[in-house]
């Protein structure tokens, strides 16, 4: 098995480690139970090119980081866009989930009050 590859196991693991810990940690928001662990693996595991070489990944967020303190001339723009615009497709999944299920009730709510009358 090659570095890479355990290099992005070890990032899974840590990834779902941390997805776990969120959602244990929130027991007494349920929003931010489900909505944190949700971002947390968005940030984890979107791949980014780390170098010029297209055969080398990393996580996004691990690049974003690299470029933005590390590098003196590095873009960290379009991965920060990137990740911005991924966290925000999560919180809009997020929200469609939460609607779904607000909805669900509702029609549950009214047909047992229209058989009641």
């Amino acid at each position: 098995m090659s570095d890479y590859t355990v290099a992005w196991i070890v990032v899974g693991a840590a990834g779902l480690g941390v997805c776990v810990a969120l959602f244990l940690a929130l027991r007494r928001w349920a929003a931010a139970r489900i909505l944190a662990p949700l971002v947390a693996a968005t940030w984890f595991f979107i791949p980014w090119r780390f170098q010029d070489d297209p055969e080398h990944y990393a996580p996004a967020f691990v690049v974003l980081l690299f470029r933005g303190l590390f590098e003196p001339d590095g873009e960290p723009g379009v991965v920060g866009r990137t990740l911005a615009l991924a966290t925000a497709g999560a919180v809009a999944v997020f929200l469609i989930g939460v609607g779904t299920r607000i909805l669900v009730r509702a029609a549950a709510r009214w047909r047992t009050r229209r058989r009641g009358s």
